[in-house]
Parts: C-alpha cells; structure tokens; sequence
C-alpha cells in the first residue's frame, strides 16, 4: 500500500476508537477517507489531485463508509 493510504487508515482508526463528549453523552463516530497521490511518474496539478480524492472518497462511501479508498489511474 502507499504511504498516503498507511496514513488515513491510521486517522481512520483512531477517529474510530475515539470517545467525543456532547452535551454529557458519549459518541463515537466513523470517518471515510479518499486518497490521490502525487509523483514524478505521474504529476499532476492540484485541481487534477483533489478530483481524484474526490472520486476515491465517494468510492469509499458506496463500498460503506468508515474506511479508505485510494483512487488508482
């Protein structure tokens, strides 16, 4: 896996694990994550990256949520 995707599974996780306090309640809540990378192999513009976590992070929310998806070209 890519050192991008290492990453948002580690904020996933923790996010995951974590106990918010609201109003004297405890929750827990899930976060689902789209990862694009930049490289020298294939670079990109800002736009193109962000379209491209975009695209992941809906793939990621059809596949049901709390978890990552990595856009591959």
């Amino acid at each position: 896996g890519s050192a991008a995707a290492a990453i948002a599974e580690k904020i996933r996780s923790k996010i995951e694990e974590y106990v918010f306090e609201f109003k004297r309640k405890n929750l827990k809540i899930t976060v689902s994550v789209g990862v694009s990378e930049w490289s020298i192999e294939n670079p990109v513009d800002t736009a193109t990256l962000i379209a491209w976590a975009d695209e992941a992070l809906f793939q990621a929310k059809q596949e049901g949520r709390n978890r990552i998806a990595v856009f591959e070209i």
